[in-house]
């Protein structure tokens, strides 16, 4: 938070934002940690995955069928009505 905004916001406000700015800090840090454990973990790989496989870039599941989506629908109807 620059500090002339200290002055503009709510004490409430103030608080709100410095616990999300820790929290950010905090899960950067996780992923900087995460990353360098990964490389030190490829370096001493014999194969390495691919990176789709690293990504976990997977296919879209397909659609729903018409039928396929009212028998979920009915079961959700008769589910509401026990």
């Amino acid at each position: 938070m620059p500090p002339a905004r200290f002055w503009d916001v709510t004490p409430r406000l103030c608080i709100a934002e410095m616990e999300g700015a820790s929290e950010r800090l905090k899960r950067e840090a996780r992923a900087q940690t995460g990353l360098a454990w990964m490389i030190a973990t490829f370096t001493r790989a014999k194969k390495l995955p691919s990176l789709d496989a690293l990504l976990g870039d997977h296919a879209e599941p397909s659609q729903q069928t018409a039928p396929e989506q009212q028998a979920f629908f009915d079961a959700l109807a008769a589910s509401w009505t026990k």
